[in-house]
């Protein structure tokens, strides 16, 4: 197994979120206010746990001006306005243009696992419920559906050849690949070099280079080409990437409920990112260029019993290539329990598209 990069995981502050996480305690604040600013030694422990200082010099992340002091206690003024459209509304059930959902009494509830976007800009959505893909087009053309055959695939991602690649990571434990007509062109097992076990792996991503697997939201695996056969070498990567080449991305939730951004590359950073309430948990880390999306589910808590969340949103911030803040928008929370792996992602023109599960339907939202 070949092991590329030198970051270390951020152990003592927790781990990247792109799928459902159990979610920590949340601090209550007054309203209105920002949650209390981590100390300055707590983002140095991290920085040592990550072994910054021993990254060669062409790694070296740069100082950043909140590293300097403390943390500033309040989300900076954002400079680029996002516009967030609903591009997509589809109510429950299992006609096209519909998406399926489980509600069971004694079973986890489940909604559309995940999404992709291709370079046409059309909205793929994993509808493992009723065993098929939906393809939605935003511009107004006709809904395509596309039989997988499994309700056990918890991934998608468009293959740069037409077609898709589903990750099916608790049953089958495979990558498997099928053309634009949805027949199935081969099959990658999940488990081998840098796969210990399918439980752990959290994401699937389709590059140039050919098709990763991530590994608790830290490390990625190249599991197959960009032909779709098993790759023999299965490289390491630590951390997402916009692109081949780009600098590696983690994110990690700060114990006082903020989160801390690092790249790894050619001026790299590592940023803290504040946000407007406590973070519950992070829900995605994605790139495009030098720009890095870190979106976070935040809330208050009351102050006694049953401890209820209230003030809740998913807040999605971006961040330059010095990890500077360059605008923010905000998407609506989980409105329930149902579990999915991926929610937020982005496209290759570098829109978030969000997949939002409701009580009638699923509404996909993109900011631009």
């Amino acid at each position: 197994m070949t092991k590329l990069g030198t970051l270390a995981a951020f152990a003592a502050t927790g781990v990247l979120a792109a799928a459902a996480f159990v979610r920590p305690p949340v601090s209550p604040s007054p309203k209105g206010s920002s949650p209390a600013a981590p100390n300055i030694a707590k983002v140095a422990k991290v920085a040592k746990a990550a072994n910054l200082s021993n990254l060669p010099a062409a790694v070296q992340p740069n100082a950043h001006p909140q590293m300097a002091g403390a943390f500033a206690t309040a989300p900076a003024v954002s400079g680029r306005a996002f516009v967030v459209e609903e591009v997509v509304f589809a109510p429950w059930g299992s006609g096209v243009g519909e998406l399926g959902v489980l509600r069971p009494r004694e079973a986890n509830p489940e909604g559309p696992m995940s999404l992709a976007v291709s370079d046409d800009g059309k909205i793929h959505v994993l509808d493992q419920v009723n065993e098929r893909l939906s393809i939605f087009d935003p511009s107004g053309g006709p809904t395509r559906v596309v039989p997988i055959g499994s309700d056990t695939v918890q991934d998608v991602a468009v293959d740069p050849r037409g077609g898709w690649a589903l990750l099916d990571r608790l049953v089958a434990r495979e990558v498997r690949f099928l053309d634009s007509s949805g027949k199935v062109r081969s099959q990658v097992p999940v488990v081998g070099p840098g796969v210990p076990e399918s439980g752990v792996v959290t994401a699937l991503f389709a590059a140039r280079d050919g098709f990763w697997l991530e590994v608790e939201h830290k490390d990625l695996v190249r599991v197959a080409t960009v032909d779709g056969e098993p790759d023999p070498t299965r490289p390491v990567i630590e951390g997402r990437r916009a692109s081949p080449g780009s600098p590696l991305l983690r994110a990690a939730r700060d114990p006082a409920g903020y989160a801390v951004v690092s790249a790894i590359g050619p001026n790299g950073f590592l940023a803290p990112v504040p946000f407007a309430a406590p973070v519950v948990e992070l829900v995605g880390l994605e790139a495009h260029g030098t720009t890095t999306f870190v979106g976070a589910y935040v809330a208050r808590e009351t102050k006694t019993p049953p401890f209820t969340l209230f003030d809740e949103k998913i807040e999605v911030v971006a961040i330059d290539g010095a990890g500077v803040e360059i605008g923010r928008f905000d998407l609506p929370p989980p409105a329930g329990p149902e579990e999915q792996l991926r929610s937020l992602v982005i496209s290759p023109n570098g829109q978030i598209h969000h997949l939002h599960v409701g009580a009638t339907g699923a509404t996909i939202r993109r900011a631009r």
